[in-house]
Parts: C-alpha cells; sequence; structure tokens
C-alpha cells in the first residue's frame, strides 16, 4: 500500500511533503528554545525601563522591611524568653538557699537531739527501734510552707521590668 502511494503520488508532491516535515521540525525545536529562554534571562535582555526597574526595587525594599520586621520579633520574643529565664533561675536559687538553710538547722537539731541521747546513756548502736523512732519524730516540712522571696509570683514578662541592654545577652550566663 505504501508502495503505491508513493507510487501515485508526482515527484513534487513528495518534495513539497518533505519540506511540510522539515518546517515542523524547525519550528518545533524553535518553539523549545524559546521556552529555555524565558527560564533564563541573558544580560542584554535585563529590563532596561526605569519605571519597571523602580517598582522591582520598591516591591524588593518592601520585602526586605517584612523580613526585617519579623526578626526583629523573634528577637524581642527571645529577649523575653531569656528575661523569663533569668527569673526562674533567681527564684530556683532563692529556693535552694532557704532549703539549704533549713537542712543546716535540721542537721543541728539532730546533732543536739544526738548529743542529748548520748548523754542519758542509751546507746543508739543497740536500739534501732529508738532510731527508727527519732527518724519519725523529725518535722516535715513541705515545700509549699517555705517563705522565699516572690513567691506566689508568677513569670510572666511584666511592663515595670527594664530591657535587657544588647551587650548584656552574651553567652555568659554565669552573671
Amino acid at each position: 500500500m505504501a508502495k503505491e502511494r508513493c507510487l501515485k503520488k508526482s515527484f513534487q508532491d513528495s518534495l513539497e511533503d518533505i519540506k511540510k516535515r522539515m518546517k515542523e521540525k524547525r519550528n518545533k525545536n524553535l518553539a523549545e528554545i524559546g521556552k529555555r529562554r524565558s527560564f533564563i534571562v541573558a544580560p542584554c535582555q535585563a529590563i532596561t525601563n526605569t519605571s519597571t526597574l523602580l517598582k522591582n526595587y520598591q516591591d524588593n525594599n518592601k520585602m526586605l522591611v517584612l523580613a526585617l520586621e519579623n526578626e526583629k520579633a523573634k528577637v524581642r520574643e527571645a529577649q523575653d524568653t531569656i528575661l523569663q529565664l533569668r527569673k526562674e533561675c533567681y527564684y530556683l536559687t532563692c529556693q535552694l538557699h532557704a532549703l539549704k538553710g533549713k537542712l543546716t538547722s535540721q542537721q543541728t537539731k539532730e546533732t543536739a537531739q544526738n548529743q542529748e541521747i548520748h548523754s542519758s546513756g542509751m546507746d543508739p548502736k543497740s536500739d534501732d527501734s529508738s532510731r527508727n523512732l527519732f527518724v519519725k519524730a523529725l518535722p516535715q516540712i513541705p515545700l509549699e510552707e517555705t517563705e522565699l522571696p516572690g513567691q506566689g509570683e508568677s513569670f510572666q514578662i511584666e511592663d515595670q521590668i527594664p530591657t535587657i541592654p544588647q551587650d548584656t545577652l552574651g553567652y555568659d550566663f554565669d552573671s
């Protein structure tokens, strides 16, 4: 069948068909090249219109301002967190100091009571039950009853707290 068609077509018709196919291929290749160039802008094709350049600069500046405001908000949030953590550290240090004081006072009471037991003639090595009674008789002070500065205060940031200067926000957490 294909041979019959070729035989029926004249030489001129076959040349025209070949030309059409070549044009289609060329147009297809040019279209693909045009698509690729739309993604890559050559320096000679850069925007030269001043109003368009100005508009692009303004848009870029707006985006930069928004990014800067976002970063400033993050810095403020970090400073607030640092301040809150410092407050908590101070509170826990005060609580630790108070508990150490209570521990030392309990230890002094314990040594005084041990001296009384030894002076009364009781041998603590022989009587384990008296030692257990002594431990049970110690007053148990719950943590909530301790009198600490700032107890009951929340650690929320208040307006009356001064802002921390930028130079004190370094890595020195011991201060």
